[in-house]
């Protein structure tokens, strides 16, 4: 039963965090495409990494 609250406490965390500070990212754009932009590409190339492993060593 913890997996609902759990999910509303980070979504309400989110959307603090963005009422708080959402004008300076509107406003700074570029700085948050220059933070964004490096955790995406960690995220694809972690995802790819991991398909090619587990179809190197046999899973389905």
């Amino acid at each position: 039963m913890a997996a609902p609250w759990s999910l509303l406490g980070l979504l309400y965390t989110i959307l603090v965090l963005y009422a708080s500070q959402g004008h300076s990212v509107v406003h700074q754009i570029v700085l948050a495409v220059r933070v964004a932009a490096p955790l995406i590409v960690y995220f694809i190339v972690v995802f790819f990494f991991t398909l090619l492993l587990a179809h190197r060593l046999g899973f389905g």
